[in-house]
């Protein structure tokens, strides 16, 4: 009968519904550990983002506290090897310290230091570049400074403190200043303020230069500077205090215990991710703190979706049992569909067979602009769909939701977008999910979702990448970033420059193969150890091939980038030209062995020489004379004529020396046995002529009593006649007892 046919009916719905509710409980809780994990997930991935960013901002202080520095030290090594300073140290002549103190005000002036001063073995300074100065450093001991401690037993030192005179905070560089023998007789040392540097540090919120001991140094918040940013324990206070490196005043704590990089901490009620890298053998950092706000952001949007899902969830689970019900649970049941339409997040409405609207969810109103009554029994495409995302019209046979409500076709589009009541347009994802009945099409749902923020994060994505490709290409320094293999994957204009490529030649070369052959091995060791992880960063000197075949010194920094699984991606190789530096080496090499009035060989090259021609008289079995020739009474033109005529008459002199003789050069031996003559400027009006290969030890008299003769003539010195006498002396090697 047909209340059997009923009981049958409800019995099996009774027995089919927990089934259906135990499937949904599941899917709940699936749900529930989906938006777990998702939740970790993105929480994982802000962090990620924070630790990038942090990364990137402490390698850029990193290269640039590390090149600054480095640029100051290496101008003190130049300086404490300058012919000019350790005179002033052996002789203490007035003239000599006056040569020193030239050579630091133009050390000093160009690499804008503090101050450069030079210290005698004692640590007193014997001269300085602020000697004019009420301050001045000249006549003031250092000797209980580290900086000069270290350099006395040989080794460069770089130390920062307050400054005793001035009280300002400054990074001091010093180097060991040798005399000829090696021994240590001084020190020269040169200060540099650090108002500019901390001025870069400005630029993020909590940026510090810390001591091993946690001393703020440098600061990007003025009033945390000289506090230490943990506690220090009593002992190494007091020594700290002693030594007055950093003052005499206690250090107060910012923390309550030391930070260590990649870990968080909280400061001022805020909690931040810790960057710290070492960026010198003594143990100073840089330490930077982010802000990791938005991570409670991240999860927060992974629990609001999943309570949203499990909402939605909840909310079918209550349609089914509604159903299961009579027609007031089927009218509750509609009820709670149209309740499900006014909750979900996302755009919904209908459309019939003619693209008119049936129905639309609130979200769909509150994004479009309309209200119910301008939408229903309207056509999608002449209200809220009539043109493409460029603003161009289009045929409606050709819109995705034409062929959802004609053809039954499902449709995904992930780039469009509709137009709003006041005219304008926002960009939308939209499904189109054909409704059909009893085999035939009678509309279509259309979902959809505001994707405005999605854009403009791609946006901003795109100008973020253009910007560190900006900086990237107008970096000052020459730059490129290399895979595992050292293959180039950018390189800027500076790099491009300073090896005349184009950027699209270097694109694909290997930085292995543009290096000089004699250098690839050591680059290629150390390249290996720093994409194995091994170091993460190295420097050299190097020299590279350039496009025209010329050889480029540099001196290069490499740094390891990360990818988020902590493996190195890339090398960002920095490139520092050291051609000019190169040079000027050379030219102070030449000053060290060259008279600079006269042009002709010192005392130094002349004792390299008289070795050099004992060496060579052994072994070939040859006579070689020394010819002394002494100005007499010099200094008495000096004394009527004047400094400058002297000069000029030493210029004379060593001319007419050198055209009396037969030009050589030290290394050059003649084929045919001719003597080859050396003349030396060995004192101020003392001169030595070295000859080689002589035939018998009566030729050395004969070239001497020449010289006597040419040596009397006179000297046409700016319009007026000089007469000199000489005094010539003669050694000979082997002495071979003659007179």
């Amino acid at each position: 009968s047909a209340r059997s046919l009923k009981t049958v009916y409800f019995t099996h719905s009774i027995g089919r519904r927990p089934i259906i509710y135990s499937l949904l409980m599941i899917l709940l809780l699936i749900v529930v550990a989906a938006g777990w994990f998702t939740t970790d997930y993105l929480g994982n991935k802000a962090r990620q983002e924070i630790i990038g960013e942090s990364q990137a901002s402490v390698l850029t202080l990193y290269i640039y506290v590390s090149s600054t520095f480095t640029n100051i030290e290496g101008t003190v090594k130049s300086l404490a090897g300058s012919p000019w300073i350790a005179p002033a140290l052996t002789s203490k002549r007035d003239l000599d310290i006056e040569h020193a103190n030239s050579a630091l005000d133009r050390y000093n002036a160009a690499l804008n230091g503090s101050v450069s001063y030079l210290m005698d073995a004692n640590g007193m300074t014997v001269a300085s570049s602020n000697r004019n100065d009420p301050d001045s450093f000249v006549g003031k001991s250092y000797r209980f400074r580290p900086y000069f401690q270290e350099a006395s037993k040989g080794q460069p030192y770089r130390y920062f403190a307050l400054g005793i005179t001035s009280g300002k905070r400054g990074f001091y560089a010093s180097y060991p200043v040798q005399n000829l023998p090696g021994k240590v007789v001084g020190v020269v040392t040169m200060k540099k303020d650090l108002d500019e540097m901390e001025t870069f540090f400005s630029k993020y919120p909590f940026c510090f230069l810390i001591n091993p001991d946690g001393i703020i140094f440098l600061s990007s918040s003025p009033a945390m500077v000289l506090k230490s940013l943990w506690p220090i324990e009593k002992a190494a206070q007091e020594k700290l205090i002693t030594s007055q490196q950093f003052g005499n005043k206690p250090f107060e704590a910012v923390m309550k215990k030391e930070i260590a990089d990649g870990t968080e901490v909280t400061l001022e009620g805020n909690d931040y991710f810790v960057s710290r890298k070492v960026i010198d053998s003594n143990g100073w950092s840089i330490l930077l703190l982010a802000p990791i706000d938005h991570i409670r952001n991240y999860k927060l949007i992974g629990i609001l979706a999943t309570i949203s899902v499990c909402l939605l969830i909840l909310i079918f689970l209550g349609i089914i049992y509604v159903t299961d019900r009579s027609k007031e649970a089927i009218r509750q049941s509609e009820e709670s569909k149209r309740l499900l339409l006014h909750a979900a997040g996302e755009g919904i409405f209908g459309v019939d067979v003619m693209g008119q609207v049936t129905f639309v969810n609130p979200a769909a109103l509150r994004m479009l602009g309309f209200s119910e009554e301008d939408m229903l029994g309207q056509s999608v495409h002449d209200l809220i769909h009539h043109s493409n995302k460029d603003g161009s019209n289009y045929l409606v046979e050709d819109c995705p939701m034409y062929a959802s409500y004609t053809k039954a076709a499902h449709r995904n589009v992930t780039d469009e977008v509709l137009w709003r009541k006041d005219g304008s347009s926002f960009p939308v994802e939209y499904s189109s999910i054909p409704i059909t009945k009893d085999g035939k099409v009678i509309g279509a749902v259309v979902t959809f979702k505001d994707i405005t923020d999605r854009k403009r994060a791609e946006e901003e994505l795109r100008l973020s990448e253009e910007r560190f490709r900006r900086i990237f290409d107008q970096g000052p320094f020459g730059m490129t970033l290399a895979n595992s293999d050292n293959t180039i994957v950018m390189a800027n204009k500076a790099f491009c420059g300073l090896l005349g490529y184009s950027e699209q030649e270097l694109a694909g070369q290997n930085l292995i193969d543009l290096t000089y052959e004699e250098d690839r091995e050591r680059s290629r060791v150390f390249s290996g150890q720093l994409f194995a992880g091994s170091i993460p960063v190295f420097r050299l000197e190097k020299r590279y091939v350039k496009k025209d075949g010329a050889i480029l010194w540099a001196y290069i920094t490499a740094s390891a980038i990360h990818g988020k699984e902590g493996n190195v991606l890339y090398g960002l190789v920095i490139i520092e030209d050291l051609t000019d530096s190169k040079k000027a080496t050379e030219k102070i090499r030449l000053l060290h062995y060259y008279d600079s009035l006269t042009g002709l060989p010192n005392r130094t090259f002349h004792k390299e020489l008289i070795k050099r021609s004992i060496k060579h008289a052994q072994r070939h079995k040859e006579i070689f004379a020394l010819i002394y020739i002494g100005l007499d009474n010099f200094q008495r033109i000096n004394d009527t004529l004047g400094h400058s005529t002297g000069d000029l008459l030493l210029m004379a002199v060593a001319d007419r020396l050198t055209h009396s003789l037969r030009k050589s050069d030290y290394v050059a031996r003649s084929d045919e046995g001719e003597t080859v003559y050396i003349v030396s400027r060995v004192g101020g009006d003392e001169f030595i002529v070295l000859a080689h290969d002589l035939n018998q030890a009566q030729d050395a008299a004969k070239t001497s009593r020449r010289l006597l003769e040419e040596m009397s003539a006179p000297y046409d010195i700016s319009g007026r006649e000089v007469f000199l006498t000489v005094s010539i002396g003669i050694a000979l090697y082997p002495d071979d007892g003659t007179d």
